[in-house]
């Protein structure tokens, strides 16, 4: 009797202090909307209130509304110290997995989930603690091109291309390439796109818009191009645009009856730029402002002219801009430049300017500019 009354007493003291012990808890990290990559699902944040360290591993499981289990994964087992553990992807070793049909060949080509309504379950074993959430894949659309508008044509030689972006915004740095190609006789635009080579392409455009550089090949009068863009996230394409053409021309009224002349040039306000000679200018990241002046001469050149510019420094585009304006009247056009002071001394920039009257006609001046 007496020893049945001791182990009772035993037990009773070792359940409360079993009770006190306190297990550790995992809170998984909700991803930014967008596309989500297997990996941008495995970060959680993982609690061990005890003293002591434990040997545990991961389970994670995708379910998709309309398909059920889309991937299953297990982790190596790994030690969790007492205090707060962040867990990334890359932080552990998956031991085994498994993915439905049709979903494999998706994640080992593009590592990330189609577009569908999901749940993700994490388990923290072997404690059977667990966390889940929900969530959403909208892959981005296509950008739309704007202007110059399908089937138009354009007289001027650096038109503006524009698109809208991709929506909704994709993760990861946005970028964009445009294409243009000529169109031969028999093709249509997206033949053209497809079979064609360059005449024009530019990457790692910022923003959704470009103005044709000054430096690029000169677009042919009468000629038809074809265009099309593409967008990037973090250099992985995400969508194309549909194709669209133009028809590059003079306005009617025939070609070559103006006379386009730049005048002069100047920089920040009354310096005059001698076009003849290299401008040299102190190592110093003062930004200067560029004039030039320019009128078109001739029977009915009253109307619109463009004015645009580019720099270059060893060839790569520092910076562009055009307006609009009246070109039958001595006109003007400024802009700002900065000669970078990161760059070292004996840098040479190429700055050009371009003056186009209405009938077609254009006329351009080129200087350098050399840090010293």
């Amino acid at each position: 009797m007496r020893y049945n009354k001791i182990f009772a007493m035993v037990i009773l003291t070792i359940i409360p202090i079993a009770i006190l012990v306190a297990l550790p808890s995992i809170r998984l990290s909700v991803p930014q909307p967008g596309q989500y990559n297997i990996e941008q699902l495995w970060k959680a944040t993982i609690v061990n209130p005890d003293n002591q360290t434990y040997i545990v591993w991961l389970e994670g499981k995708v379910e998709e509304a309309s398909h059920g289990e889309v991937f299953w994964a297990q982790s190596d087992s790994f030690a969790l110290p007492p205090g707060t553990k962040i867990v990334k992807y890359r932080d552990i070793r998956v031991l085994q997995h498994r993915s439905a049909s049709g979903y494999e060949r998706i994640f080992e080509q593009t590592g990330a989930l189609p577009e569908g309504n999901y749940t993700f379950t994490i388990w923290l074993k072997p404690f059977n603690i667990t966390d889940v959430i929900n969530f959403q894949v909208q892959l981005p659309g296509a950008p739309r091109l704007v202007s110059p508008k399908d089937g138009s044509t354009i007289t001027v030689p650096q038109p503006i291309f524009t698109w809208t972006p991709p929506a909704p915004a994709p993760t990861g740095r946005l970028s964009y390439e445009i294409k243009i190609v000529e169109i031969i006789s028999g093709q249509t635009p997206l033949q053209a796109i497809q079979a064609n080579p360059s005449w024009f392409q530019q990457q790692n455009i910022q923003v959704p818009n470009i103005t044709y550089p000054l430096k690029a090949k000169p677009l042919d009068k009468n000629k038809t191009y074809a265009w099309q863009v593409v967008a990037l996230a973090d250099g992985q394409s995400i969508g194309r645009s549909e194709v669209w053409m133009f028809r590059y021309g003079p306005t009617p009224g025939g070609e070559g009856k103006c006379k386009c002349i730049i005048d002069s040039v100047k920089m920040d306000g009354n310096r005059l730029v001698d076009l003849d000679n290299e401008l040299r200018l102190g190592h110093s990241s003062q930004q200067h402002t560029f004039t030039f002046f320019g009128h078109c001469e001739g029977e009915n050149c009253r109307g619109i002219a463009n004015y645009s510019h580019g720099v270059y420094l060893d060839c790569v585009p520092k910076g562009s801009g055009s307006k609009r304006g009246d070109g039958s009247q001595f006109g003007s056009y400024s802009f700002n430049a900065q000669f970078s002071n990161s760059v070292p001394v004996g840098s040479r920039y190429l700055v050009s300017l371009r003056l186009d009257c209405l009938d077609g006609s254009f006329c351009t001046r080129r200087f350098y500019v050399s840090i010293q």
